[in-house]
């Protein structure tokens, strides 16, 4: 059965006809005739059997085989279509997505998703060595939602009233603009063992939550404090400013103008409170440039009960470092504040309990907010170069080669760091138990590192949207 597809698979969910959606599955089942044949009266009886009514009707000189289900209330789904043609199986769930497959089967018709700008322009960027990549995804997501709302108008009409209404909202929140995300695997092309690449076209400039999120692209390395045993490195630039305002204005346009600005000010003076104000003490000092870092090892505290919180370390560049340090200090002599203030090497930390005994250490390091989970995360940045950094390591050095000078967003992962935990919990049973099955004969973890290569992935902003690229390198 798993040998019957020999080339091409596809899936798609499509509205045919209008107001509802159906899917279609096409593969090419090659020289594999017989064992279609044999499957296929096997899948009629099975049908027929189940109570479905056969017909058949001949669409563009080819039999389409059609059954037909009792109707049951509440779903639109009672029908199965499907033929074989040219050494291609289709089925779908209505015969109408059938006739729309077979009228533009030779390929003469301008209605096809592949002439469609938006998909033609996120492939052109998705390719790879001037080639499709071997494995292709693509999503209409606000199509998608208008299909389905159209379709719950047409099953329960007030339902779909109060769906429909919904609907007028995306506007107001900047995603009409988004007007399709699409992407590519390949694997052993060019430099590359694995690469995948993701573009999300979004009309620009972008407005509402869309707003939101913008990601100036600049140039960006692993702070010299980042150490080479780390598991993940990510580095963003995030444009602190502008996702205020865009929160700033959905919210005013949900509850009035000024309201947001009132509120802030409003907690800003409140006399059981800090008294920060949330913009112009904290966000007007942020500057947006982040550093997320994780390490395998663990804080060494056997006493701290429950599970322990993964060793991550997180940074994020001010314009002001000194207004930070008077906020963190008027926040901690409030009353009931529930941290304790220590110093590493002149600095001052903040450390905030979690659950199970851990803390999260706080400090104005230079010109960054540092926030980290371990002791010796705070010190690392404090310090301000490790022994052997991430950005010298020779396992970096070879991927930041194939990342552009400017990203919105890069990163840096060591699979088999990040794998083995995962493993050794699959082999030891601990993840689950597979009946029949025996995981602790599973080869130790030693015998696939070398399928876990060292990983980057990086973000640049494109005229009609963003485009994610991640990738390994093939062995030289």
């Amino acid at each position: 059965m798993w040998n019957l597809p020999q080339g091409e698979i596809t899936f798609a969910v499509v509205e045919k006809p209008a107001r509802k959606l159906n899917a279609v599955l096409l593969f090419d089942y090659g020289e594999n005739q017989a064992t279609i044949d044999m499957l296929l009266e096997k899948l009629n009886g099975a049908l027929k059997d189940g109570g479905a009514e056969h017909t058949t009707e001949t669409i563009s000189d080819v039999e389409v085989q059609v059954f037909e289900f009792p109707k049951t209330d509440g779903n639109p789904y009672n029908k199965l279509a499907y033929f074989s043609a040219e050494s291609y199986f289709v089925v779908a769930s209505d015969v109408a997505v059938v006739k729309a497959v077979l009228e533009r089967w030779e390929g003469g018709s301008d209605e096809t998703l592949a002439k469609d700008e938006v998909f033609a322009y996120i492939f052109d960027k998705c390719a790879t060595e001037d080639q499709e990549p071997a494995v292709k995804w693509y999503l209409d997501l606000i199509g998608l939602v208008k299909g389905g709302i159209a379709m719950v108008q047409g099953q329960n009409p007030q339902i779909g009233m109060q769906a429909g209404m919904a609907l007028g909202f995306l506007p107001v929140l900047g995603l009409d603009a988004l007007k399709g995300m699409g992407g590519g695997f390949d694997l052993g092309v060019g430099p590359y063992d694995s690469v995948s690449k993701t573009f999300i076209y979004a009309e620009q400039p972008p407005t509402g939550v869309m707003a939101a999120f913008q990601f100036p692209a600049i140039a960006q390395s692993p702070p010299k404090w980042v150490s080479a045993d780390a598991t993940m490195y990510v580095g963003l630039n995030w444009n602190v400013a502008e996702a205020y305002l865009a929160i700033e204005s959905i919210i005013d346009s949900f509850v009035g103008p000024g309201s947001t600005a009132r509120e802030i000010e409003k907690m800003a003076t409140a006399e059981d409170g800090p008294q920060v104000h949330l913009r112009k003490d904290l966000l007007d000092n942020i500057e947006g440039k982040l550093n997320l870092v994780t390490l395998s090892s663990e804080e060494d505290d056997e006493d701290a009960e429950g599970p322990k919180i993964p060793a991550v370390t997180f940074t994020i560049s001010l314009k002001d470092a000194t207004a930070i340090k008077r906020v963190l200090d008027k926040a901690s002599q409030t009353d009931g504040f529930p941290g304790e203030i220590t110093e590493i090497e002149g600095e001052t930390v903040y450390n905030l309990p979690l659950d199970g005994g851990q803390i999260m250490s706080i400090a104005v390091v230079g010109s960054d907010l540092a926030f980290s989970t371990t002791t010796s995360g705070l010190e690392a940045v404090i310090a301000g170069e490790a022994r052997e950094s991430l950005a010298s390591s020779e396992d970096y050095k070879e991927l930041a080669k194939h990342i552009p000078s400017k990203t919105s967003m890069m990163s840096f992962s060591q699979q088999d760091t990040q794998m083995q935990s995962a493993y050794e919990a699959l082999k030891g049973g601990e993840a689950f138990n597979v009946e029949g099955f025996d995981l602790s004969k599973l080869p130790d973890f030693e015998a696939l590192m070398k399928y876990a290569k060292p990983t980057a992935t990086y973000c640049i902003p494109d005229e009609n949207g963003t485009l994610f690229v991640g990738f390994s390198l093939a062995d030289e």
